[in-house]
């Protein structure tokens, strides 16, 4: 799946989608009866199973989506303008402006506007188009049911779909997880430094599977779920939203400084130290609640053959 290519991907959408298409169309046309040229594309939101707060060190991390999306209805236009409304009358700021003088005004400490997500994912596509090609004018419109500021990634779910639907307009060949790249570094855009895990799977997801996702280069391979095992997602109602302070900022930063000490501590272990931290650590895994024996190789700690141990 990661190799698919964006333009023979069809999107998984929900059940509703002929009344969301409505919508949506109502609101980008004007009028039910103008659908022709309307393309439709989804992004999953997604929880994170192990690994929290680790992708921006390049530490792989064990996310699924869930049915929970964003769709954005794209539809070219004739004129260089970018056009983008939201289908919830909450959201009651529209964006317009040229091609060419897209902007992402983000300022400090107030939250970015909703389609400034949207204008990440436009923009990182448009910096991939091939020297010579003019980009197209587009119009779009927004919904979905991803609970903003939730901790489900409706931010990058945003920026994924609207790449999507960039790409797709402008007939850009990318494979998904070149998009999914593409996309970690144009959320960047917000203000947020975050790592690649939600625009990973959201765009690289598989159905009943989860995804172990590895970094540096970007791979990832399914981590099959056992039919009786339920998650429970609650939502607590107490939004956060990362981007306007810079707290999420500083626990990057001190985790990616952690992550430092942690190397510089490991290559100046000399060898008698090393082997001595080593028997610690078995031993405290040993006696630990896991009943699994481990072995450690190359400075990474893993099971040894036999353990039935799911990433």
């Amino acid at each position: 799946m990661d190799g698919d290519r964006v333009m023979t991907m069809n999107a998984m959408l929900p059940r509703q989608m002929p009344e969301i298409l409505g919508t949506v169309v109502d609101q980008m046309l004007c009028t039910r009866s103008c659908v022709e040229g309307v393309t439709l594309k989804n992004s999953l939101a997604r929880v994170n199973l192990i690994g929290e707060h680790v992708d921006y060190c390049g530490y792989s991390v064990c996310p699924m989506a869930i049915k929970n999306s964003i769709i954005i209805a794209v539809k070219t236009i004739l004129n260089d303008v970018i056009k983008i409304v939201n289908t919830d009358s909450n959201y009651g700021h529209s964006y317009k402006n040229n091609v060419d003088q897209l902007r992402i005004e983000v300022k400090p400490g107030e939250a970015p506007a909703w389609y400034c997500y949207v204008l990440c994912g436009i923009k990182g596509v448009l910096e991939a188009i091939p020297s010579g090609q003019k980009p197209v004018g587009l119009s779009l419109a927004v919904t979905g049911n991803v609970p903003q500021a939730s901790g489900l990634s409706s931010s990058s779910a945003l920026v994924c779909a609207a790449a999507l639907a960039t790409a797709h307009a402008n007939k850009l060949d990318i494979s998904r997880k070149g998009l999914a790249n593409l996309c970690a570094k144009a959320e960047q855009y917000i203000g947020t430094q975050g790592g690649g895990m939600d625009q990973a799977i959201a765009l690289l997801a598989t159905t009943g599977s989860a995804k172990h996702i590895y970094f540096n280069p970007l791979r990832s391979e399914d981590v099959q779920l056992p039919d009786e095992c339920v998650f429970v997602i609650a939502n607590s109602l107490s939004e956060l939203n990362k981007a306007e302070t810079h707290h999420y900022n500083t626990r990057v930063a001190e985790c990616c400084l952690a992550n430092q000490k942690k190397r510089a501590f490991e290559d100046g272990l000399t060898e008698e130290k090393r082997k001595g931290w080593e028997r610690y650590v078995k031993e405290e895994l040993q006696q630990g609640p896991w009943g699994i024996s481990f072995r450690i190789a190359s400075g990474k700690i893993r099971p040894l053959p036999g353990n039935d141990v799911r990433p």
